[in-house]
């Protein structure tokens, strides 16, 4: 079921836990954040995938102000854009933080790109020319903690990160 909140302009997604699951017993499965008038045109709908209790943003479909982006990730049309983003499991040494950010996708209309390694191209129908292009990717060192940081289209090209040794996941940069 989907729970909304207009005064926090939010949507929470409860599913069951698992088949398995005392009839009755849910868990949040995604939270969205609407606006007020989520079919207006211009609007920027946020999802949320919820995993071991937090909440990690997902998708981030972009209206342009003159047109309205109906649909999700894989069925936005031409004229709209959407972010994807992307989490693995990485040991961190820390209980409780072990889901990163390891990349981020665009998904956009790139005639272009049709036929390019770098990108995943739909090539007919409705989503014909839509392309998902990998825009950014993350590492992390055997403590949980960002390594290294670039874009997959120049790979050569990486951000690397060193920490002393008593520099703990979680913790803000110095």
């Amino acid at each position: 079921f989907k729970l909304i909140d207009r005064d926090a302009r939010t949507a929470t997604v409860f599913e069951r836990a698992d088949a398995a699951a005392p009839v009755g017993e849910f868990v949040p499965t995604r939270i969205d954040e609407i606006d007020i008038d989520a079919n207006a045109a211009g609007a920027t709908r946020l999802s949320y995938q919820v995993s071991g209790g937090k909440a990690f943003l997902e998708t981030a479909i972009a209206d342009p102000p003159s047109i309205t982006c109906n649909g999700s990730w894989s069925t936005i049309e031409r004229g709209c854009s959407a972010l994807k983003y992307v989490y693995a499991d990485v040991p961190t040494g820390v209980p409780g933080l072990r889901k990163r950010l390891t990349g981020i996708k665009l998904r956009t209309y790139a005639p272009e790109l049709v036929g390019n390694s770098n990108a995943t191209c739909d090539t007919s129908g409705p989503t014909d020319k839509m392309c998902e292009i990998a825009v950014a990717s993350y590492a992390y060192d055997s403590a949980g903690r960002l390594y290294q940081a670039w874009d997959p289209r120049l790979p050569t090209l990486k951000t690397t990160y060193a920490y002393s040794s008593g520099t703990v996941p979680g913790s803000p940069f110095v």
